[in-house]
């Protein structure tokens, strides 16, 4: 899910490749069950940084309850060197737009 927002905010799923999970911070509310049959997984941007953003994500049973919320924080990646690298003006502007939209 994370990847797929990500993908859809950069509007490129190759872009995807150039962050990396630098945190993961996840909270249990509820288990879930067979019995809960379907679930929603909701992923928006939660702060953007110099060179990460941070997101918060949920997944909710289809009645609303929330079964996990977690905050990931997402290093862009220099391909070439492996560090961490600024984000660009256009990734920039992409993740500014998402964050109106939520």
């Amino acid at each position: 899910m994370r990847d797929e927002w990500l993908g859809r905010v950069l509007e490129d799923a190759a872009l995807v490749w150039g962050y990396v999970i630098a945190r993961i911070e996840i909270d249990y509310r509820r288990e879930l069950t067979l019995e809960d049959d379907v679930v929603v997984a909701r992923c928006s941007l939660e702060r953007l940084g110099t060179k990460s953003v941070t997101t918060h994500e949920w997944i909710l049973t289809r009645d609303g309850e929330v079964s996990t919320e977690a905050l990931a924080v997402l290093v862009a990646r220099d391909e070439k060197t492996g560090a961490s690298r600024v984000i660009s003006d256009a990734e920039r502007d992409a993740f500014e737009r998402a964050a109106v939209k939520t």
